[in-house]
């Protein structure tokens, strides 16, 4: 039907010298294809958009760090006030100062992608409206795309904020429990199962739509009013331009009026 995100089984997580290392929680979603690598590697490389933090410690499938490089100064980024001034800001960094726990959505429901140790910092790439700031974890993510390559941490008391934070850019993120489609290129949504039916929605790269059920006939519905465009639009797609993420395995069979 799509194509199911897949997370590496051997992951390069981000730390500095000195601090904790994230563990990874023992589960993954049932509907993950897992990407096995080679457990007698030295390393695992992360993917190129991974993290901006520059120094990387190998965690292993137990948890247990490797060992940690010498972390790098974050760049300062330079930003312009009143009157054309330009000064340096620090990037923001998310500090853990107690164990933190990270989802794999941005919600206490979500399931549990690891644990952040007390010392753990990250550059936060997102935010929510209701205090949750996320991150990419820099492990093969396959085709997630969007909102969905970030984990999430909420803001407590163990959660410690340094730079610029402001800048971070507000994001909706999806919830939990659902299953969306986030299309890799252009997917028109038509008004009915018909390749000839009206466009009524557009969904981009970045975009995503809740994923209601597919028919025998190889098309799938979804929902726009769940979803990052604003619209509250249902519509079909063709089931080959779905790319799911969520429990998507026991979606209903539609039929079509």
């Amino acid at each position: 039907m799509g194509r199911v995100v897949g997370f590496a089984a051997v992951v390069a997580i981000l730390a500095c010298s000195g601090c904790g290392a994230l563990r990874l929680s023992e589960s993954e979603p049932s509907l993950q294809t897992q990407v096995v690598e080679e457990a007698s590697q030295p390393s695992a490389t992360p993917v190129a958009s991974a993290t901006p933090t520059e120094a990387a410690a190998q965690v292993s499938a137990t948890g247990v760090p490797g060992p940690s490089p010498t972390a790098k100064q974050p760049v300062p980024v330079a930003t312009e006030v009143g009157g054309g001034e330009v000064i340096d800001s620090e990037p923001c960094e998310l500090v853990a100062t107690g164990e933190v726990t990270v989802y794999e959505r941005a919600h206490a429901a979500a399931a549990v992608f690891g644990t952040m140790g007390p010392g753990f910092r990250v550059q936060p790439e997102a935010r929510t409206a209701d205090g949750w700031w996320g991150f990419e974890p820099g492990v093969a993510q396959a085709a997630n795309a969007g909102v969905f390559r970030m984990r999430w941490v909420q803001e407590t008391a163990s959660v410690r904020l340094e730079g610029s934070c402001e800048e971070v850019p507000e994001v909706v993120a999806p919830p939990p429990g659902v299953c969306f489609t986030m299309p890799m290129e252009e997917v028109l949504i038509l008004a009915s199962p018909d390749p000839s039916a009206e466009v009524v929605a557009t969904l981009g790269l970045g975009d995503y739509a809740e994923v209601l059920g597919t028919s025998t006939d190889g098309w799938a519905q979804v929902d726009l009013a769940s979803g990052s465009t604003g619209l509250a639009i249902r519509g079909w797609v063709p089931a080959g331009t779905l790319n799911m993420n969520g429990p998507c395995e026991n979606l209903p069979t539609l039929r079509p009026q």
